[in-house]
């Protein structure tokens, strides 16, 4: 498995946390049904340790406190071109944060 893939695969679980910041394990493999779900299994570890994500129970995730406050200083979602704020958090930006936090593993 290649870090670009973990990448990928941790993007998509970290979407699916803006979208919906609670989520049982199941069902986040319910959801993104078409990822291998030990793929999902290690993105959501992989969240965990870079704090991106915390556990409320034994089989319930959290979004944490700090990233939608990266959402609202516009880290996740800065404005467009034109002004006005894109939809859904840009994917380059959550790349970035993830590569970042992989490296300083």
């Amino acid at each position: 498995m290649s870090v670009t893939h973990d990448l990928h695969t941790e993007r998509l679980v970290l979407e699916e946390f803006i979208a919906q910041p609670r989520w049982s394990r199941a069902g986040l493999k319910v959801k993104l049904e078409h990822i291998d779900p030990e793929l999902v299994d290690g993105a959501l570890v992989g969240l965990l340790v870079k704090g991106l994500l915390i556990r409320d129970g034994a089989q319930t995730w959290l979004l944490a406190p700090c990233v939608p406050h990266l959402d609202t200083l516009g880290v996740l979602a800065p404005t467009s071109p034109n002004g006005s704020p894109p939809k859904g958090p840009d994917r380059e930006t959550v790349d970035r944060i993830l590569a970042a936090h992989r490296q300083a593993e």
